[in-house]
């Protein structure tokens, strides 16, 4: 269901001196088990000469500073001095930042756990030369992080051998499906390949003892979280519906091809259950009978099918039918998983961009249907159980220790309280200024209030960390 659509790295950001590092660092806050307090601090190279960031929430009181000074409500200037600053702030552990107008239950805490959203921000900096760019890496102390969502309490994780998923498993949680059952569906939907270049990503197992999650399922960035109660079975699999949102390059769509979010989600969620033998043709084709009725909507105008599941519907109806025909225009040898990659490695991904794709992957002949069957209210027609069969062929790339066994978990780590690094890569200017334009902002500079604009110099670059949901 849905952050920044770049691939985290492993470099340490401690040992990096030529980019602009943000670290956050996460903790319950001892002596009130409902406030978190987290230390932002910043790495900054030698051609930076200014810097100044705002935390984009109202709800953060300040601990503490060092080399920043405070420019405005909650902004924060470098002085110039050092090359490592940072600001502390304390916030209730149920903030759900700029989330939390669309996602009361995006977070939640108790007195024995919490899991949190890291703080949203807006950076400005200016420096000579080349521009050094934005790296994020966010840490959590006595639990463990993503690149969006954090633990803070004990827990289990599970890793897939090939490095790619991560489950985080609460000790208070009581996942209704077995943790190995999980794991092993969403290894497998890892291996379709969804993305034009490697995404690793952290499900967190949430507890429902307690708490309260809306919805049950939220993927953010490269990590989702989803309630114990979700079932990793049938005809539609959550676990692996949310895995796919965190591989979707989805900041990249347009009104015109939003549908494609929750269209492509739902498709391969049932996908995976067909090709796993979790369900059969049948029931797979019932699945998709419910998109039938919406055949006064048009997918690529979204005032169709506000306030509907259609997108979700038809959307993997028209996906599943586009599947088959570009595996029967290709003899096999490409499917919908190669406009997947396309998508993800645009920009822009419009309603042209989409039908060219198809066009690209499997000819002029599947583009007509696809512009068919998502410009106009055309619905595709259901096939015959023994047609959906066709889906059923896909060779997919063995990864060194990939095991699909349900029976044993690809690697477990008990009681872990630390995790390795995760950054987001922001590759140039011209795309820090375009993902902060996505927000309204106010004032004499991108995102700032009067008196805080970087003057007298001749470079200057801006990061934001916009995260689509769903």
């Amino acid at each position: 269901m849905n952050s920044q659509d770049e691939a985290p790295t492993a470099t340490d950001p401690s040992t990096n001196a030529t980019q602009v590092v943000e670290q956050v660092t996460i903790e319950r806050v001892e002596s009130n088990s409902s406030m978190v307090e987290a230390t932002i601090t910043y790495r900054i190279p030698a051609n930076v000469t200014q810097l100044v960031f705002r935390i984009e929430t109202a709800a953060v009181t300040v601990e503490d500073t060092h080399q920043f000074n405070q420019r405005g409500r909650q902004t924060y200037e470098w002085t110039g001095n050092g090359t490592i600053g940072n600001v502390t702030v304390r916030y209730p552990a149920g903030e759900g930042f700029y989330l939390d107008d669309r996602h009361l239950g995006a977070v939640d805490w108790t007195d024995e756990w919490a899991l949190v959203l890291r703080p949203e921000t807006r950076t400005r900096w200016a420096f000579e030369g080349s521009n050094p760019g934005l790296r994020y890496a966010f840490n959590a102390t006595d639990g463990i992080a993503g690149e969006e969502f954090a633990y803070l309490g004990p827990h289990q994780v599970l890793t897939g051998a090939d490095g790619q998923v991560r489950l985080v498993l609460p000790d208070s949680a009581q996942p209704i499906t077995r943790p190995a059952s999980i794991m092993s569906a969403v290894t497998y939907a890892s291996r379709l390949e969804l993305r034009d270049e490697e995404r690793p990503s952290t499900l967190f197992v949430v507890p429902t003892t307690g708490a309260m999650w809306s919805p049950d399922g939220l993927a953010v960035g490269a990590d989702a979280r989803l309630s114990a109660t979700m079932e990793a079975s049938g005809r539609g699999n959550p676990w692996v519906h949310e895995y796919v949102h965190t591989q979707q390059r989805r900041r990249a769509t347009t009104p015109a091809t939003r549908w494609l979010d929750e269209g492509t989600a739902q498709y391969y969620g049932a996908l995976v259950g067909l090709q796993r033998g979790n369900t059969d043709p049948d029931a797979f084709r019932q699945l998709l009978a419910s998109g039938s009725r919406y055949s006064s909507v048009v997918l690529d105008d979204p005032q169709t099918w506000q306030r509907t599941t259609a997108n979700y519907r038809k959307g993997a109806l028209v996906v599943a039918e586009l599947d088959i025909r570009i595996r029967n225009a290709t003899g096999g040898n490409a499917t919908f998983a190669d406009v997947m990659r396309r998508w993800s490695a645009s920009e822009t991904f419009g309603s042209e961009d989409f039908t060219s794709a198809v066009e690209a992957v499997a000819g002029p002949e599947v583009r007509a249907q696809a512009v068919q069957y998502t410009e106009t209210n055309a619905t595709p027609p259901l096939r015959s159980p023994e047609s959906y069969e066709a889906l059923l062929g896909e060779s997919l790339p063995e990864r060194p220790g990939t095991n699909q066994s349900d029976s044993e978990p690809p690697g477990v780590s008990a009681g872990a309280t630390e995790t390795p690094t995760r950054t987001t890569a922001q590759a140039s200017t011209a795309r820090q200024t375009k993902s902060q334009s996505k927000r309204a902002t106010n004032g004499d500079g991108p995102g700032f209030g009067p008196g805080v604009a970087l003057l007298s110099v001749l470079l200057v670059a801006v990061g934001f960390r916009f995260i689509p949901t769903k």
